[in-house]
C-alpha cells in the first residue's frame, strides 16, 4: 500500500475491520470478500441478509442467478419480481418443476403465447381440492374425468359412490349419453 490507508483495524472489545476504520460488528469488511473453499454458519437461526433497503444477490460462475428484492419478492431469471415468486426463462420451456423422487413431474410452461401447467412426463394430471383424492382428472391420452381418475371418453362425469354418469362420445355420431355402471346400460340422450 501507500502507507496512508488502514487496512487492518481492531477495535476494543474485539470488532475486526478491514478495509474500516471503526468496525461494528465481530467481522466488518468493505469491500468484497472471496471464500476460498465454503461458507458455514452454525447454531440457530443463522443469517445471510442484506441490512438496508437493496436486494440480496445470488449467484453462479460470477452471474446473478436469484434474486430477494427488499419488498420480499424472489426471481430466478429475472431482476425485477413483482410478485412473491418469478421464475422467468428467455426462450420457450419450463419455467418451474416439482418433481417426485419416483419421477413424477408437473410443471409451469412458459413461453411468448403458449402456456400452461402440465405433467412431464407419462403420468396423468389431477386437481383436487382440500388435499383430497383427485376431483378431476386429466388423463394422457386427453379424456377428462370429474369424479373418475380413468374417463374412457373424452369427457365424463361420474358420480363416485355408484359410477354412474355422463358421458360425452365424440366421432361422426358424437352422443351424450348417460350410464349405468352397475348394470352396464347407456341411453342416449
Amino acid at each position: 500500500g501507500d502507507g496512508t490507508s488502514t487496512a487492518i483495524s481492531v477495535k476494543y472489545g474485539g470488532n475486526v475491520g478491514i478495509g474500516i476504520t471503526n468496525p461494528s460488528v465481530t467481522l466488518h469488511v468493505n469491500g468484497w470478500t472471496r471464500v476460498n473453499g465454503g461458507l458455514q454458519l452454525d447454531g440457530a437461526n443463522r443469517q445471510v441478509m442484506a441490512i438496508d433497503n437493496t436486494s440480496l444477490l445470488l449467484g453462479t460462475n460470477n452471474t446473478e442467478r436469484m434474486r430477494i428484492t427488499s419488498a420480499g419478492n424472489v426471481g430466478i431469471g429475472t431482476t425485477s419480481p413483482g410478485y412473491k415468486l418469478v421464475s422467468s426463462v428467455t426462450s420457450p420451456g419450463y419455467s418451474v418443476v416439482g418433481q417426485h423422487a419416483s419421477g413424477g413431474q408437473v410443471g409451469i410452461y412458459s413461453s411468448t403465447g403458449d402456456n400452461g401447467i402440465g405433467t412431464i412426463n407419462n403420468y396423468p394430471m389431477n386437481l383436487f381440492t382440500n388435499n383430497s383424492a383427485p376431483q378431476v382428472t386429466l388423463t394422457t391420452a386427453g379424456n377428462v374425468g370429474i369424479g373418475t381418475t380413468s374417463p374412457a371418453q373424452n369427457f365424463v362425469v361420474a358420480d363416485a359412490t355408484n359410477g354412474n354418469g355422463v358421458e360425452l362420445v365424440p366421432g361422426a355420431t358424437g352422443t351424450i349419453q348417460t350410464y349405468n355402471r352397475g348394470t352396464s346400460t347407456y341411453t342416449n340422450l
